[in-house]
């Protein structure tokens, strides 16, 4: 069954009240989730994405709770404009962001032999590319001011497994783990941790042309011990852990939350 505890409700994690957090991806799924949680535990929250329709959702939600958010629209694609938009979440912040969520998220679905360049380009530059100059660039700001940090990368249950048809994903989540790696070992000196989220299978937007296969749901779910698909909420929890004070010795990690696939 689902979590009981709501991670939505104000204060839930205090440890992240009072926290300035940028959330990229924030117009649906994950991201959204994630964002609103934030905000109800009392983090001022900066939201990006390219949706504009999905960014002003985000953000009335987050208000009609009484919760401190900002809106970025933006391209990550675009990774020219990313020390702007780090800039401006720092100014309607009110300061450097103290975490960042990387949500923002691409897919390529077909053979290998038939992926087109273009659609390799983009799901590397989106997924891979694109955080790790984003978080580059957080750092640069973090570092400049002194302040410690938490950066948080959703990568993906198959950055440690595999599965058909989607190699540009995989190869994208792989270096995420990478960059996970490597970031945390040369920021820890700074105060800045780096670790990373694995969530499974969840039904969002990104994934629901899987789910909309025939025969799809019922054979992978067989695969999963917990016996139900992920929940946006349940990367929630994972978030706020990594966002807050209760996980300061940690860094460099993976959460995987898959509901025990990749154990089993």
């Amino acid at each position: 069954m689902p979590n009981d505890r709501d991670p939505h409700s104000p204060h839930a994690w205090p440890g992240v009240c009072g926290l300035r957090v940028l959330v990229t991806g924030a117009s649906r799924g994950i991201g959204q989730s994630i964002s609103a949680s934030m905000a109800a535990a009392g983090a001022t929250v900066a939201v990006t994405a390219r949706d504009a329709t999905g960014l002003a959702e985000t953000v009335t939600t987050i208000r009609d709770s009484r919760g401190r958010v900002q809106s970025h629209q933006a391209d990550l694609a675009d990774t020219a404009a990313l020390p702007r938009l780090v800039g401006e979440a720092t100014a309607s912040l009110g300061g450097v962001p103290d975490v960042v969520v990387h949500a923002a998220g691409a897919q390529a679905r077909g053979p290998a032999l038939e992926i087109a360049d273009e659609d390799w380009d983009r799901v590397l530059s989106i997924n891979l590319t694109a955080p790790w100059r984003l978080s580059i660039e957080v750092a640069r700001a973090q570092q400049a001011a002194g302040r410690h940090g938490s950066h948080i990368f959703i990568a993906s249950m198959l950055a440690l497994t595999s599965r058909p048809e989607v190699s540009p994903y995989i190869a994208s989540k792989t270096g995420l783990l990478g960059v996970v790696r490597a970031l945390s070992t040369e920021w820890a000196p700074s105060g800045i941790r780096v670790n990373g989220i694995a969530p499974g299978y969840i039904e969002t937007a990104l994934t629901r042309p899987l789910f909309e296969r025939p025969g799809w749901r019922e054979a992978t779910l067989a695969r999963v011990p917990m016996g139900r698909f992920g929940e946006v909420d349940d990367i929630v929890g994972p978030a706020l852990f990594l966002a807050s004070s209760a996980s300061a010795y940690m860094t460099g990690q993976l959460l995987t939350v898959d509901g025990g696939w990749t154990s089993s």
